[in-house]
């Protein structure tokens, strides 16, 4: 009837380019014309990606961490290795939101490039806003996020650099996949154990009292599953462990692992 309001599925016979309304009033605002008439019959706001949407999953056709692009470089692993005085290597930093792992990650950064070596931050919330702004939080776009994630981190560790990725990946099964992907070898898991109650204090942009609310859904650690890592290469708590001394932590574990000297 006039006047009322929905929500709606629109099916369209060619692609269109758009956004969601609250990313670009212009390009996310629509209207409906009667194609017989003329008439204006509605307008409407596109949604962002909703639960149920998803990308189609590619991690099955992904090519083994072993094509390395090394094949197509003419510098080799061994020159790049002389050459920073590292071995390459990702750790990925998972814990819930809050826990503390974009810190840890800086002071990761901060330690590392002050003793000389090449180091670089993959932070999964700019990943959100560029790279993966595409995405929404359902399980198949956060996965998708994390492969996404995975080869930033692979690219990064064949220039001979070593990343820290930031990223809550809440998901066992795809924190391997990544492992697989970067390679084995050169992968770490760090579980930041910071508690769900103090993650919650330390909130400070209200996301986990939205998920209370039922306004955010497959949100880890309340609306969805948070996979406790089984067998971390470190397991740090940030609520009783300063940032600087879990920092110091992921060093060592750097250096007893052969990265770092």
């Amino acid at each position: 009837e006039l006047n009322e309001i929905g929500r709606v599925r629109l099916s369209l016979s060619a692609p269109i380019h758009h956004d969601p309304y609250r990313r670009n009033r212009t390009t996310g605002a629509i209207i409906l014309v009667d194609r017989i008439t003329n008439a204006t019959v509605a307008a409407g706001m596109i949604l962002d990606r909703g639960t149920t949407g998803s990308h189609k999953s590619v991690w099955d056709d992904e090519a083994s961490s072993d094509d390395s692009s090394d094949a197509l470089s003419t510098v080799t692993e061994e020159e790049r290795s002389a050459r920073f005085g590292q071995k390459p290597a990702t750790v990925l930093m998972t814990g819930l939101t809050g826990s503390g792992k974009t810190s840890i990650a800086r002071a990761v950064e901060r330690k590392l490039f002050d003793a000389g070596r090449s180091v670089a931050v993959v932070d999964g919330e700019f990943v959100r806003r560029g790279l993966s702004r595409d995405l929404g939080f359902s399980a198949e776009d956060r996965s998708e996020n994390l492969r996404r994630s995975g080869h930033l981190a692979h690219t990064l560790n064949d220039a001979g650099l070593i990343c820290l990725a930031s990223l809550v990946a809440p998901s066992d099964d795809v924190r391997q996949k990544v492992g697989k992907l970067i390679g084995e070898d050169q992968f770490l898991v760090v579980h930041v154990a910071t508690p769900l109650e103090v993650c919650r204090k330390r909130d400070t942009k209200g996301q986990y009292a939205k998920a209370d609310a039922g306004e955010l859904s497959n949100f880890p650690g309340v609306t969805a599953k948070y996979d406790v890592p089984a067998n971390p290469d470190l397991a740090v708590d940030a609520s009783t462990t300063s940032i600087a001394d879990c920092a110091d932590a992921v060093v060592e574990l750097l250096k007893s692992k052969g990265f770092i000297k």
